[in-house]
């Protein structure tokens, strides 16, 4: 067997693996979260010890990202213009960092 056939069985394999871990981690982040849903649908305590540490029960704001069709909303509600706001628009989007990268894809056979 060559180099090449060695490389891409380990490939798939450590693919394999990476699919089997994210699943669970995927079943653990729902279980988790529904446990959560029922913890804050009564938060009794501020803080609770545990064997390594505490939890504590606080609330956190989190902004919505910026995205491109978000900017472009709140330039045509201060630039009257449709032609600035399109001009600003394409300005943004040249400007935006673009990175190309070389990568492996795996498609599944259905």
């Amino acid at each position: 067997m060559d180099e090449f056939t060695q490389h891409i069985k380990s490939w798939v394999h450590y693919d394999n693996e990476i699919h089997k871990l994210n699943k669970t981690l995927r079943e653990l982040r729902l279980q988790k979260s529904e446990t959560q849903t029922l913890l804050l649908a009564n938060p009794t305590h501020d803080n609770i010890n545990i064997s390594d540490g505490r939890l504590r029960f606080s609330q956190t704001t989190v902004s919505q990202p910026l995205s491109l069709q978000f900017v472009s909303s709140c330039l045509s509600e201060l630039i009257r213009d449709p032609e600035q706001v399109t001009q600003i628009m394409e300005h943004i989007k040249d400007k935006r960092n673009k990175k190309t990268e070389l990568t492996i894809k795996r498609f599944y056979n259905k």
